[in-house]
């Protein structure tokens, strides 16, 4: 389910290809000095810097939306290092999900009715354990995420880089990277969290916000489980 919004997508938006290296970067000025001096590095270790950040958080909320002019929330996850909990649109129905100890849970009377209309009344509303759909959550924790996302965009070799600037992103002083492939928004102050990513292509935009909250992650109780037999529950 996920692998088609959090996949390969955003590489192809950002590899090198064929397009010159235009390393064209500002002179250092005292605005790329200010709060954690990040701005003061090349572009490619700002990537670096904000994959260690998010790497090293607890937990971080991760949004991905549609890179057009009236962007649609494709997905919203809170990500831990073992465990995410969210909801994503599958072809276009809205699931919900937690998954948690290798296990994976859904949420979505539409989306159970439109695999199977038995199932659906089977299931209605309650979470079902569905650990078929672990593979098409494969980035869904801290490390897959940055394993797959974030680690190539700070890769060998690295991305035709076009420059970098000082930006402010929902208030809060950024560094921006930018690409022939899309821009990298990285925290000035505090640690360099990644804030916002724009990935030219399907991958769209990515939006990063409550870094490193203290968030557990638990099985929702009374989940179906459809590795066992189930009933269609009586009416009335």
């Amino acid at each position: 389910m996920g692998a088609a919004l959090l996949a390969g997508t955003l590489l192809a938006g950002c590899g090198g290809g064929d397009e010159p290296d235009v390393s064209v970067v500002p002179q250092q000025s005292s605005s790329f000095a200010t709060g954690n001096g990040v701005g003061t590095k090349p572009p490619l270790e700002i990537l670096k810097a904000a994959e260690a950040a998010f790497r090293s958080a607890r937990s971080i909320r991760v949004k991905n939306l549609e890179n057009s002019g009236t962007p649609q929330v494709l997905s919203d996850v809170v990500m831990t290092k073992d465990g995410a909990k969210g909801w994503m649109l599958q072809n276009g129905i809205k699931v919900q999900f937690i998954r948690v100890h290798g296990h994976m849970y859904l949420r979505s009377r539409t989306w159970w009715t439109k695999l199977d209309p038995t199932l659906g009344k089977a299931v209605g509303d309650r979470w079902a354990k569905d650990d078929s759909m672990l593979s098409l959550g494969g980035e869904l924790t801290i490390g897959e995420f940055a394993d797959k996302l974030l680690a190539p965009l700070a890769g060998n070799p690295p991305p035709p880089f076009k420059g970098k600037s000082m930006v402010t992103v929902d208030g809060r002083p950024a560094v921006r990277v930018s690409s022939f492939g899309g821009s990298y928004d990285v925290a000035a102050t505090d640690r360099p969290y990644p804030l916002h990513v724009v990935i030219e292509g399907e991958a769209g935009e990515f939006e990063f916000s409550e870094h490193d909250r203290a968030v557990r992650i638990t099985a929702p109780k009374g989940a179906v489980d459809l590795d066992k037999p189930i009933t269609i529950p009586a009416r009335g």
